[in-house]
């Protein structure tokens, strides 16, 4: 790990204030700020929880999944893909329930 200065390490973790950023770009470039909505914060935090849990529950089963995807849902999680056993669909929620302490609301996973 590299060490920063006091002052550089200071200065990464600030942020411009709005006369800053505005002074940046100039009163007359036409920019306007914009700013990501608390819903898009979250649901972009929500897809990558999910890709981890997803990434997990693969990982586990290795060969045992088909199209497995994790859709949040009533704030809960879907199971959702192809397994050749009941006993594959078994213990993909039960991966699910290890990486995650959101209830599973449905497991949609087909057996064929």
């Amino acid at each position: 790990m590299v060490r920063l200065p006091q002052t550089m390490a200071a200065r990464r973790r600030s942020t411009p204030s709005k006369a800053t950023a505005a002074s940046y770009l100039g009163a007359s470039s036409g920019f306007r700020e914009i700013r990501m909505n608390d819903q898009a914060q979250t649901d972009a935090a929500t897809r990558e929880t999910l890709a981890r849990i997803e990434e997990h529950v693969r990982h586990r089963l290795t060969g045992l999944l088909g199209g497995f995807q994790l859709v949040f849902r009533d704030q809960g999680l879907v199971l959702r893909g192809h397994v050749h056993t009941y006993y594959a669909k078994q213990l993909a929620q039960h991966a699910v329930m290890e990486a995650s302490t959101l209830p599973i609301r449905a497991n949609e996973l087909d057996v064929s």
